[in-house]
């Protein structure tokens, strides 16, 4: 019965985390280096700002790095855990998710682009979505023990609907990334996290 949220999980996961590296000769500037220290220091009401394009990626991906990771301790879970911790696991995922979203709304555009982060924001407020949604009703159902033929239809439509939107999140973000760095003359790699996860 588990197989069927591992899969959503593998779907969900599926995401890019792609990090983008520094056009060659260029060195980030001691001044880029204390702006973003600064901005570090503000209040979590403020809009945050950065002065370095790569920067800017990296606090995106960094955020989406940080979901992952909890999104990979849940897929481990299935195999090694009790309900409680199951459920213990689901919202730690659910607390990233929701920090995540909080932290990309407040990220303001890089040099007049938005699309970016709100491709960005899209994808977050997915994560939200999924982990209030399907992955709650999914656990329920998982740890209740009661399938039959119409629950297990049910999980089926609730993977692929959650597999639909997700594939067009991600393609939406990847496009809008490698917009991000053909504009800031960068090139796209890929995050040693994204291999892990490819081997799941």
């Amino acid at each position: 019965m588990k197989n069927f949220l591992f899969v959503l999980l593998i779907a969900l996961s599926s995401f890019s985390c792609n990090q983008i590296t520094e056009p060659e000769n260029t060195e980030t500037s001691m001044n880029d280096v204390i702006n973003d220290a600064l901005t570090e220091m503000e209040n979590d009401t403020s809009v945050k700002s950065f002065s370095s394009p790569i920067r800017y990626n990296d606090y995106i991906i960094n955020l989406q790095t940080r979901v992952y990771e909890k999104i990979i301790t849940l897929v481990k879970c299935f195999d090694t855990c009790d309900d409680k911790e199951l459920r213990a696991s689901y919202a730690d995922f659910g607390e990233e998710a929701i920090a995540t979203l909080k932290e990309i709304k407040r990220l303001g555009d890089y040099s007049g682009n938005t699309d970016f982060r709100d491709k960005a924001t899209d994808l977050f407020a997915f994560y939200v979505e999924v982990y209030e949604g399907a992955y709650k009703e999914l656990i329920d159902i998982v740890i209740s023990g009661k399938m039959d033929e119409k629950t297990e239809k049910k999980m089926n439509k609730i993977v692929e609907e959650v597999s639909e939107k997700e594939t067009a999140l991600d393609n939406a973000f990847q496009i809008a990334q490698q917009k991000f760095a053909d504009e800031n003359g960068m090139q796209i790699i890929e995050n040693d996290l994204q291999k892990e996860i490819d081997n799941l």
